[in-house]
């Protein structure tokens, strides 16, 4: 199981919490270049180019969120800009993730109460937004598995934990041991990643 650490977008150098990955926050500004979202005091975001965050960042991996309607040629610079160090792409709006998808970049298809994308990519980000349990997540899964049968073989998730906005241990444990008992959930995005590591470890 990967850990993710959720909206690394105060980075510093160093990976204090030993997490396979980052998640990030991806624009391209208006000038066409890439940036990161950088919030080193707290307070107000200063966007840094995504180059110099690869340089000074102390992640071997990142899960890239895009929240913009994306054509291919950006997405696809952002996946030549990462290299092997994407793990891949979500929050792209739907038709564009999925002909970003078929032209072979790694986009993942988020899935919530409100979205279940009518052409379900390979890779799927499951995200509940309201009732953050086991049962909504297994709903959701298993929903999935119904839409992709022909291709479940070949279906890849990561999830977000319960709580992803705040600190909730209590909430997030019974999603964790859930989510170690399929296979197919091989990352967990988490605020908490040194309280996931126990769970997953045990």
């Amino acid at each position: 199981m990967k850990l993710i650490e959720h909206r690394v977008n105060d980075w510093k150098p160093g990976n204090i919490h030993g997490a396979y990955a980052a998640e990030i926050d991806v624009h391209v500004c208006d000038d066409g270049i890439l940036r990161a979202k950088h919030n080193p005091s707290g307070n107000e975001f200063e966007p840094v180019t995504v180059e110099d965050m690869l340089l000074h960042s102390d992640y071997e991996h990142f899960f890239v969120d895009i929240k913009q309607n994306l054509d291919l040629y950006y997405l696809q610079k952002i996946v030549d800009t990462f290299g092997d160090k994407l793990i891949g792409i979500f929050d792209v709006p739907f038709p564009s993730s999925y002909y970003a998808y078929k032209a072979g970049l790694p986009m993942f298809s988020r899935i919530s109460e409100y979205e279940m994308p009518y052409k379900m990519l390979g890779n799927i980000w499951l995200d509940p937004l309201e009732a953050q349990n086991v049962f909504r997540y297994a709903s959701l899964f298993n929903k999935a598995k119904y839409d992709t049968w022909e291709n479940w073989a070949k279906t890849n998730f990561i999830i977000a934990c319960p709580s992803l906005h705040g600190i909730n241990v209590s909430k997030c444990i019974p999603v964790w041991q859930w989510a170690m008992k399929h296979e197919q959930i091989f990352g967990i995005v988490t605020k908490c990643v040194d309280e996931c590591r126990k769970v997953i470890n045990d």
